[in-house]
């Protein structure tokens, strides 16, 4: 199943449960993935995504009517980054932030022309929140958050393709245990995900969510084919980039072929069970 023929009701959501799935894998590596290292070799983090959800909230305010258009006006950094990090901003700085070192702040520096640029205009809340916390859940519709979320997914993409030189996935799974790949094999997860709930979706859409591949998942996410992408921008890694990765395995996300199971103790950001987590192990080979 091509990923562009699907519905685009479908293709929002699972963009949006692909980036749940995102916002857990951070979360759950809160104290070992540092944003400022993301930064380094991505030039984007966990800011970057609420100021991504903020965007949205602005582009799309017109388009849910006047009442819902208020709330997404309350919407601002801190509420974006409450929803990302799983806790306020400032708690979450004071458990998990570290001083960087020198070198650590040398690489910040030097990727200085990767970072995601965002209007910051366009960041400050209009309206007053209701000053309760995980007030982006709780007051926005879940079927708008998806649409928002999606768009946060869609920019996220945008944001690797227009980069797609100067950031390798080898570097980016030394340091944030994911990459390019791993968003196309969150989209098949959550794929097949949805195709196993019978009351959300009919045999025949089901169907096609189960012949959703990672090949084409992967054209989705590159924006072409894998193997044209890595004709174009593939280069051999380093001993000292393989070295990184080898060493950061315990970061590394790890993706099942079979859907998600049980709960753990963990909470998804979606607000739902986390999808049962397997012990972190090596994977057979270094991503492209």
């Amino acid at each position: 199943t091509d990923f562009a023929s699907l519905s685009p009701d479908l293709q929002i959501l699972l963009q949006s449960r692909s980036l749940s799935r995102l916002i857990t894998h951070l979360r759950d590596r809160s104290d070992v993935v540092s944003n400022m290292n993301l930064m380094a070799v991505s030039g984007f983090c966990r800011n970057c995504l609420a100021k991504w959800i903020v965007l949205a909230c602005r582009r799309r305010r017109t388009e849910f009517g006047a009442a819902t258009g208020r709330l997404l006006d309350a919407v601002g950094y801190p509420e974006a980054a409450e929803f990302v990090c799983g806790e306020q901003i400032g708690e979450w700085k004071k458990r998990y932030q570290k001083k960087a070192t020198e070198e650590e702040l040398g690489r910040y520096e030097a990727a200085a022309g990767l970072r995601a640029a965002h209007d910051k205009s366009l960041l400050e809340a209009s309206a007053a929140a209701d000053g309760g916390g995980d007030s982006y859940r709780r007051t926005i519709p879940a079927t708008v958050r998806t649409v928002l979320e999606a768009d946060a997914f869609g920019s996220l993409l945008a944001h690797f393709s227009e980069r797609s030189a100067a950031v390798s996935n080898l570097a980016v799974m030394a340091v944030g245990g994911f990459c390019r790949n791993c968003l196309a094999k969150w989209l098949v997860a959550s794929a097949r995900e949805i195709a196993g709930t019978p009351d959300y979706v009919d045999p025949a859409t089901a169907a096609r969510l189960h012949e959703l591949g990672y090949e084409e998942a992967a054209e989705f996410v590159y924006g072409e084919p894998l193997g044209a992408w890595k004709a174009r921008y593939r280069t051999e890694a380093t001993e000292e980039q393989m070295t990184a990765y080898r060493a950061s395995t315990h970061l590394h996300a790890v993706h099942d072929a079979a859907p998600p199971a049980a709960a753990d103790r963990r909470t998804r950001a979606d607000g739902g069970a986390a999808p049962s987590v397997a012990a972190p192990r090596p994977p057979a080979a270094a991503p492209v």
